[in-house]
């Protein structure tokens, strides 16, 4: 699976790593997905999620068994 192959060796600012993701339409994708849950919020006129919420830290894979 490419995502697998995209997890940082070491804790990453999941900001950081969209912005390495390799492929520029999914980069793209994902960066519009963030944007239109905020924009959602804000026609809602409810609370917009917190960035910690949206964004958590990227993890490393887990070490296989």
């Amino acid at each position: 699976m490419s995502v697998a192959r995209w997890l940082p060796r070491t804790p990453m600012d999941a900001d950081v790593w969209i912005e390495n993701i390799p492929y520029n339409e999914t980069r793209a994708y994902v960066q519009h997905i963030l944007e239109h849950i905020v924009a959602f919020a804000v026609v809602r006129k409810a609370e917009p999620p917190r960035i910690a919420t949206l964004l958590p830290t990227v993890e490393p894979p887990p070490a296989a068994p």
